[in-house]
């Protein structure tokens, strides 16, 4: 049941990529992550069949408190897939379906919210991503961007670049998202004009 669980997690964490409002994606998120962290304590525990078991009041209360963004979720759900992972025994023999699952979480994650590439916050308020450069992804990263190491700033000692992305990913998001309602609309009108009986809407 767990490994079944486990395989809906990427659609859940896609499903999150979505939500916009910010009430509306913790009412989703935070009972996601609870449910994941129940996933972790439950497997291989044989006291589940014992008693009821829960995670710790103090272990809610800090996915709370970090579900607030989907790329603290994303990494809430790859830091449990590794417990799981961990707790995996070879002579399992669905011990390849649980890798592949977990291993499924992993790559959503590091393809999404890359690990090399950190989210801070500068002092005027202003988002900004660091990016180690001692990484090899990183140069390959800025490439696909389209982003030169010339527009980052050298940030002393800890030799990462501070990179902005191009303010036109957003708007190209919203044009996809605007054809996409079109195209639903289409469809709807589409089907309630086929499916109309008196040659009146």
């Amino acid at each position: 049941m767990i490994v079944d669980a486990l395989r809906h997690a990427t659609d859940a964490l896609d499903y999150l990529q979505f939500l916009r409002n910010q009430s509306v994606f913790n009412f989703v998120a935070i009972p996601v992550t609870m449910a994941m962290a129940t996933l972790e304590l439950c497997f291989m525990n044989p006291n589940m069949f014992q008693r009821n078991i829960k995670i710790r009041k103090a272990e809610a209360a800090s996915l709370i408190m970090r579900s607030t963004n989907p790329r603290d979720v994303a990494y809430i759900f790859r830091d449990y897939a590794r417990k799981i992972h961990a707790k995996a025994l070879p002579a399992d023999p669905n011990f390849l379906r649980i890798s592949v699952a977990c291993g499924k979480i992993e790559q959503w994650c590091e393809k999404q919210y890359p690990s090399f590439i950190q989210i801070v916050k500068s002092p005027t308020g202003e988002l900004k991503q660091i990016v180690d450069s001692n990484d090899a992804r990183a140069r390959i990263w800025a490439d696909n961007e389209k982003i030169g190491y010339s527009n980052g700033a050298m940030n002393g000692a800890n030799g990462c670049h501070t990179l902005v992305r191009p303010p036109d990913a957003a708007s190209r998001i919203k044009s996809v998202l605007l054809l996409l309602s079109v195209i639903c609309l289409i469809v709807v009108y589409g089907a309630l004009y086929l499916t109309r009986e008196d040659g009146r809407w």
